[in-house]
């Protein structure tokens, strides 16, 4: 009903930043569902692209940065970027290839 999201808005409202109501429920799974399915495709494909990109000794991490840098198209998704290892785990990375 239009009172609970009123409620629901105002109780998060007060412990998130940006809150977006929707029409309905279903249309939040739905987006939660959009979001994790982009997430998995974009890490699944970044994947693949390492082993492709190790073969061809060109650095996946120095691509990323690269195209962080662009306004458009490209987005580094957390899980992508350094930012979120710490840095020896980085380092080993780097010299991580696939067979």
């Amino acid at each position: 009903t239009r009172r609970c999201l009123e409620v629901a808005q105002t109780l998060y409202d007060s412990i998130i930043i940006k809150t977006v109501p929707v029409s309905f429920t279903r249309v939040a799974e739905a987006t939660k569902l959009l979001e994790n399915i982009y997430r998995a495709v974009n890490i699944a494909l970044v994947n693949e692209l390492k082993m492709l990109f190790d073969r061809m000794s060109i650095d996946i991490w120095e691509m990323i940065d690269v195209a962080k840098t662009k306004p458009f198209g490209f987005q580094a998704l957390k899980s992508l970027t350094k930012g979120w290892m710490p840095k020896t785990v980085r380092n080993r990375l780097r010299h991580f290839t696939y067979r």
